[in-house]
């Protein structure tokens, strides 16, 4: 068995969905052309007397399930003569390395992606931190190239957009006296990070997808296959060949069907983008983001500023990694740390508007457990939802690594019981990672759902947050901003997420913490942003009554002292500016808006009907509300905003 040891001393594991990685029954599909890839990950085998063509390899942990298919045909892996690729992910060409040693097999590959197969994954448009073992490239082909062995001509169709080289296989075989044409899409898919306009790194790509679908129309096909068995329903179609249906792979009209349902996608997403393109960069706020750039405080930003109805500036500037370089996008995603407070206090207070709770209400009329919370001198402590979401509970924090043990948000309970309470609620202002945790918790017990799950309900979805999540999907890990921080000889220096204790953003083995635990993008958030902005409304549905986001956003908490910089009051869950001084000199009174950790900031201006976002990512500002960045930022956007043309 040739991949025996590899199996074993495989280091590198694929990540994606289990059905990448489960066996599936190989099978003929027509001729003299077999599937043997895996439940989803496509690989096609087209035999001869002359020897074998492979159509992918999917991971090399794929690799041995692809032999042992083969075998179970009846064919050799040694009889294997030379491997296609439909594209140059790692999904589809990281065995391809392993395959090429043991069966001694010519690799061809498509013009655009042949450097990405050699190096091992370098040069890619989109995720560019893959990488697998680097493979010999033997033919590189041209567009309509044929590839001839034994009887078999493939023509490979270059069908560029989902990578540069892309590849659409077209060939023709015989089965009872009956031609088919067959068509292996490399694939139509504008994935999710994908810039079809005003694209630095690609500019062609709208073009050659458009390309693409002029392509895939004008191949004639009957039997369609793809890069994935999802694309031509693969697991249907074989259970129509178990039930004896003769010719179950032929499909010519659901091969039409699913070429115009991907431009009808391709078209929208192109539409979509090219109306956010006309959304102006203003050059004296880039300039200015530029600045930070150049000296070495920031990696890199995007900036938006948005009136209720429409964003009039975004822009990214600098970069989201150093190393290796990858240019900023305006839908990079930010870890936006207590940004995520906001959010869950207007989830609380539309759990208000609906009946199900009062901020007001003691936090023991839904968790009983609070009826044993104290002082330090004993004394019982009663806190409101209120004093949560205005940090003035005075309850204790836990450790980092406690909070690395929970769970779930109840499994944060108990631990906070334990810490005795500062103070008197209500009498100090102390800003309370606890006390946003428990309202979190609250309103899981009262809508019994999870809270991610309800946010997604009752925020993200309906608000069209398509990327602001508690954990990052492998498609989004990508477009994750590096975070930074700047060392004492002016460099910046990668940091890890602080929060996640080493796990990936990806990773479900936390609870989802509403005190900062959110991932987002600044389009995403000036959607949540425009909707309180408005009083409650956005596109015509209401989230909040307005006088629920007045009690929001408006001072409650008296004269307390409050941080982060002076002039500040408390709403619920959002900060509001008393007296605009220092950072927020050019924000009206009566601004509110929150800050995170690595320097995120969201702002709404009421008076001037303005919201003000700038996401970076760096870990060690001396006051990241303070920040010279986020003080120029506010200031070159307010100077831009003045003139009326800007407006």
């Amino acid at each position: 068995m040739f991949f025996t040891t590899l199996t074993l001393a495989m280091t590198t594991i694929g990540q994606g969905p289990a059905n990448w990685y489960e066996p599936f029954p190989a099978h003929k599909i027509v001729g003299n052309v077999y599937y043997v890839g895996s439940k989803d990950l496509a690989t096609y085998l087209i035999t001869s007397p002359d020897g074998h063509i492979l159509i992918n390899s999917g991971f090399e942990r794929t690799v041995p399930l692809i032999q042992k298919s083969v075998e179970s045909l009846g064919f050799k892996m040694t009889d294997v003569r030379i491997i296609l690729a439909s594209h140059a992910h790692s999904d589809h060409v990281a065995g391809h390395a392993a395959l090429q040693k043991a069966t001694g097999a010519k690799v061809y590959v498509m013009n655009g992606d042949d450097q990405v197969i050699a190096s091992g994954g370098k040069g890619q448009y989109m995720y560019a931190t893959d990488r697998w073992d680097p493979c010999k490239v033997d033919r590189i082909l041209k567009d309509r190239e044929e590839v001839r062995i034994g009887g078999n001509t493939l023509v490979a169709h270059s069908t560029p957009g989902h990578t540069r080289g892309c590849t659409t296989w077209a060939w023709q075989v015989e089965e009872g006296g009956k031609k088919f044409d067959v068509v292996v899409i490399g694939s139509p898919n504008v994935n999710p990070g994908y810039q079809l306009v005003n694209n630095k790194d690609y500019p062609e790509l709208a073009a050659d997808f458009a390309k693409t679908f002029e392509v895939l129309k004008s191949l004639p096909c009957d039997v369609f296959l793809g890069a994935h068995g999802g694309y031509y329903g693969m697991v249907e179609r074989y259970e129509l060949l178990k039930k004896g249906q003769a010719n179950a792979f032929v499909n010519p009209e659901g091969y039409k069907e699913y070429v115009a349902q991907k431009e009808r996608a391709f078209r929208k997403t192109l539409a979509e983008q090219k109306d956010k393109a006309e959304t102006p960069a203003v050059a004296s706020i880039s300039d200015r983001l530029n600045k930070y750039i150049a000296a070495k405080e920031i990696a890199g930003a995007v900036a938006l500023v948005a009136t209720p109805d429409k964003i009039i500036h975004l822009d990214a500037t600098g970069k989201a990694s150093l190393d290796p370089a990858e240019t900023m996008k305006t839908d990079a995603i930010f870890w936006i740390a207590s940004m995520s407070k906001p959010v869950l206090s207007t989830l609380i207070l539309m759990l208000q508007d609906d009946g199900l709770l009062n901020v007001d209400d003691p936090v023991e009329k839904y968790l009983p457990e609070f009826k044993g919370l104290k002082t330090a001198e004993g004394k019982p402590a009663k806190v409101t939802i209120r004093h949560l979401l205005t940090h003035t509970s005075g309850m204790g924090e836990i450790t980092g690594d406690q909070a690395r043990d929970c769970k779930s948000l109840a499994d944060a309970m108990p631990l906070y019981l334990a810490k005795p309470v500062a103070f008197t609620p209500g009498s100090k202002w102390v800003y309370c990672q606890s006390g946003i945790n428990t309202a979190g918790r609250i309103a899981e017990v009262v809508t019994k759902e999870s809270l991610e799950k309800l946010l997604e309900q009752r925020l993200f979805g309906p608000l069209g947050m398509k990327d602001t999540t508690f954990y990052l999907t492998e498609k989004q890990l990508p477009r994750l901003a590096k975070s930074y921080k700047r060392t004492e000889k002016g460099e910046l220096e990668t940091v890890d997420i602080r929060f996640l204790n080493g796990k990936s953003p990806t990773s479900k083995d936390r609870f989802p913490a509403p005190n900062g635990g959110l991932f987002s993008t600044a389009s995403d958030y000036a959607r949540l942003c425009q909707m309180v902005l408005n009083g409650g409304e956005l596109d015509g549905k209401r989230y909040l009554k307005p006088e629920t986001v007045k009690l929001m956003t408006t001072n409650q908490t008296a004269d307390l002292k409050t941080g982060f910089t002076t002039g500040h009051c408390w709403g619920l869950g959002w900060c509001v500016v008393r007296e605009p001084q220092g950072t927020t000199e050019k924000l009206s009174p009566g601004t509110f808006g929150h800050g995170g950790a690595y320097g995120t900031q969201a702002w709404i201006d009421p008076e001037k009907k303005r919201i003000y976002i700038l996401m970076v990512q760096r870990s060690n500002f001396s006051n990241s509300d303070g920040s010279d960045v986020r003080r120029g930022f506010q200031e070159a956007a307010s100077e831009a905003f003045s003139n009326s043309k800007n407006k």
